[in-house]
């Protein structure tokens, strides 16, 4: 037994095995098995574990299905969450992994309350080592068709908390 060493801690393990759970199958077992996170209150778990750098795509994909399965949900992850580990995330990923934290920081800005979009538009203007608007302005460059207008929208929206005068559209 002293020879033997996980490659994964088991936490990892578990977060990497319900992304494919909830990733895998047709849609309503998909949105089932969310719906099942989000009742057995797995969401806190998650987004205490959103700051640890292994497996944050996996916790913001499981994330992003629960929003997308239970509507309801959206508001307590978008109230919970720190956008910054989401926005280290984007900048530092791929196409894939970019593409996963705009459909997820989109979800946010969908919400119906305009003040919190507002908040959370501030956040990511504010939050993050990188110009997030110079990244997303890259993104849009590059990115598919099919994500090219969540992106346009949230740039646009970020442009609009600028001070009317000093708007660049």
């Amino acid at each position: 037994m002293d020879d033997f060493q996980l490659i994964m801690e088991p936490k990892d393990a578990a977060i990497a095995i319900l992304e494919q759970i909830l990733l895998g199958g047709d849609e309503n077992s998909r949105s089932v098995n969310a719906s099942s996170v989000v009742t057995a209150n797995g969401i806190p778990a998650l987004l205490n574990c959103l700051n640890q750098m292994d497996g944050r795509l996996s916790i913001v994909s499981i994330l992003l299905s629960c929003m997308r399965s239970d509507r309801r949900c959206r508001k307590l992850i978008a109230n919970r969450t720190e956008l910054l580990p989401v926005l280290e995330l984007f900048h530092a990923g791929d196409d894939s992994t970019r593409s996963i934290c705009i459909d997820f920081i989109s979800e946010f800005v969908y919400l119906n309350r305009r003040t919190f979009c507002n908040r959370v538009l501030q956040m990511i203007k504010d939050e993050g080592a990188f110009s997030t608007m110079h990244s997303l302005l890259v993104y849009l460059q590059m990115a598919p068709m099919e994500k090219q207008v969540a992106v346009a929208s949230l740039l646009l929206q970020l442009d609009l908390l600028v001070e009317p005068r000093k708007m660049s559209i």
